[in-house]
């Protein structure tokens, strides 16, 4: 499979990087994880996946908030749901900050969080700057994983330890955000 990335790279760059970027905005961190363990094989430096990093995940996080704030509408009609009065005053009554944590390293909440947020909030200029603060500090961890793992990656040729290395890296980075995110939730209702 290594193999075969590598032969596509080399024969089809133009391609590659427009699936890239493609595959960056609709899945972050799962395509730079692939890109950077890749990298090193590439010869792709550590700057640009960076770069393509953040800008995938921004770009996402920025359209699903317009995408909010042009259909205002969802937010409008379901006003009297319960469950959307909850969202409001939880909204209401914490951080911007701490809602968009919670939003966007909970899975199933990221992309209807980000539409009802971008409905929601008045003022964009504060999603922007916090939302780039956040995707600047996870895309640099993801980022540095995928590199590390990258490196281990082109030491070792064997492809059991490829596989082995690759699941690894994919548990490491869904139970760290699991955990973060249960101890996140459990400390946030206590306060309550």
């Amino acid at each position: 499979m290594l193999e075969f990335a590598l032969n596509f790279y080399m024969q089809y760059q133009f391609i590659f990087y427009i699936l890239l970027v493609v595959a960056v905005v609709i899945e972050g961190p799962i395509t730079i994880i692939a890109l950077s363990l890749l990298a090193p094989n590439l010869g792709i430096g550590f700057i640009f996946v960076y770069i393509f990093s953040f800008l995938g995940d921004f770009i996402g996080d920025v359209a699903h908030f317009y995408f909010g704030r042009i259909f205002q509408g969802f937010k409008k009609s379901k006003d009297n749901d319960a469950k959307i009065q909850k969202l409001n005053n939880f909204i209401d009554s914490h951080q911007l900050i701490d809602t968009l944590v919670l939003i966007k390293y909970t899975p199933p909440l990221t992309s209807i969080g980000l539409l009802y947020l971008g409905s929601y909030l008045k003022k964009p200029y504060n999603f922007l700057v916090l939302d780039a603060l956040l995707v600047a500090t996870s895309s640099l961890i993801i980022t540095t994983i995928g590199m590390y793992f990258g490196s281990t990656v082109h030491q070792y040729q064997h492809p059991v330890y490829i596989v082995a290395i690759l699941l690894f890296a994919f548990a490491l980075i869904y139970f760290t955000l699991r955990i973060i995110s249960h101890y996140y939730l459990k400390a946030r209702n206590a306060v309550k």
